[in-house]
């Protein structure tokens, strides 16, 4: 699938690709998907949509600074763009990101006109708005299975592995903080993991098996319309996976406030008012449970996951390896639940709190067996903790600032 122009004349064409859309917002971005949903929906290529900046191919003339491109430099043959062969530049543009699982040049669909995915969307009121289409090859890959001995755990805190006993399987997963409601203290997780209310949960501490807590169910919360969470955003017929739930903590001393190398900062304030693409591109970690420490970088907003019944499902945060990194990111059954922060962006060698992880896409790269690319799907901290009128806590026995 190719984005190359392909109905513009070179005058209009050339005057359009100097057009300056640094002045697009998420709310632009977020307003021309909606309008346009049915439009990609249909492509038959397109799987996945979402909100972010422009990735622009190693190979690619504007690669190591910004030019103004014209339409002589949009080829017919254009090579992939992949997450693997491009990145964002200072100079990307705002854009809607398509993911297409075929990647047809212009010249591949001259017979099939009705199959490309437009270069630029035009709103009635004015508006333009880029779209970059990104080759994401998806495949069936055999599961992974997580090895016992990462039940295994010396002390209760961030990351630490949790697991609950259900219909005859065990569910592992990650604790993503420690959080109080003012006057107990709960351990955060996902949904899918705590499952009902009144369900144990256990640690495997120091070799033995231990019960620390109590999943509470009348707190679980899964998923609320788009316009519920984001309410000044446009979002029809969108629904945001939360997927978040707590489990009352039987012994609140039992947690290990020095369980991270940085201190743990004020959380990363993510919501309808301070969504904008200054956030794409931030370094994040985290410590999952299957897979330990991982650095990630954030790639997109308001991931478009899948579609079922005329209903969006929809991640706050796609997260994929960083730009400049050696080794991918690799993130695990068992991860759900693991805490994403900003590392050392809000506050200098401070971990701030943005997200938890409630699942993941694990996408080969057709380049050779066993390589794949991983992408971690992601729920604002900010937004559970609103939803749930909680409060991240590190060190339940400190002073509280406010009391």
């Amino acid at each position: 699938m190719s984005n190359a122009p392909h109905s513009v004349g070179h005058d209009s064409t050339k005057a359009l690709y100097a057009h300056d859309f640094q002045a697009l917002g998420v709310k632009d971005l977020l307003d021309a998907r909606d309008q346009f949903h049915v439009h990609f929906a249909h492509k038959p290529n397109v799987f996945s949509t979402a909100v972010g900046r422009y990735l622009i191919r190693e190979i690619d003339p504007d690669s190591k600074h910004d030019i103004n491109l014209t339409s002589e430099s949009r080829k017919l043959r254009a090579k992939p763009r992949t997450l693997f062969n491009s990145a964002v530049r200072r100079w990307s543009w705002p854009c809607i990101l398509v993911f297409v699982n075929e990647w047809q040049t212009l010249e591949d669909l001259r017979s099939k006109p009705e199959e490309v995915v437009p270069p630029f969307i035009y709103l009635a009121d004015g508006r333009i708005v880029p779209v970059c289409v990104v080759l994401v090859e998806s495949g069936t890959l055999p599961p992974r299975a997580v090895s016992p001995f990462r039940l295994a755990a010396s002390t209760l805190g961030i990351g630490s592995p949790i697991y609950v006993d259900a219909q005859g399987m065990r569910r592992m997963g990650t604790i993503a903080c420690m959080v109080s409601d003012g006057s107990d203290f709960y351990l955060l997780t996902n949904t899918h993991l705590a499952g009902e209310s009144g369900r144990p949960a256990h640690a495997l501490l120091r070799g033995i098996p231990q019960l620390v807590g109590t999943t509470q169910g009348t707190r679980n919360l899964t998923e609320k319309t788009f316009s519920q969470i984001y309410p000044e955003l446009p979002g029809r017929d969108s629904v945001v996976n939360i997927d978040a739930a707590i489990v009352r903590m039987e012994n609140a001393t039992e947690w290990n406030s020095a369980a991270l190398e940085k201190p743990l900062g004020p959380v990363a304030d993510f919501s309808a008012q301070t969504a904008s693409l200054s956030w794409i591109g931030r370094p994040v970690v985290c410590h999952g449970a299957a897979s330990g420490e991982m650095n990630g970088e954030i790639k997109a907003l308001f991931y478009r996951y899948k579609s079922v019944g005329g209903r969006d499902y929809v991640a706050d945060f796609l997260i994929g390896s960083r730009a400049a990194a050696q080794e991918p990111l690799i993130t695990r059954p068992g991860d759900s639940g693991s805490m994403w922060c900003l590392d050392s962006v809000l506050i200098p060698n401070t971990l701030s709190p943005l997200a938890m992880e409630w699942g993941g896409q694990r996408i080969p790269s057709g380049e050779a067996k066993g390589e794949f690319l991983q992408l971690s799907l992601a729920t604002s901290m900010a937004v559970i903790l609103r939803e749930l009128s909680l409060d991240v806590v590190q060190d339940p026995t400190a002073e509280r600032t406010q009391y």
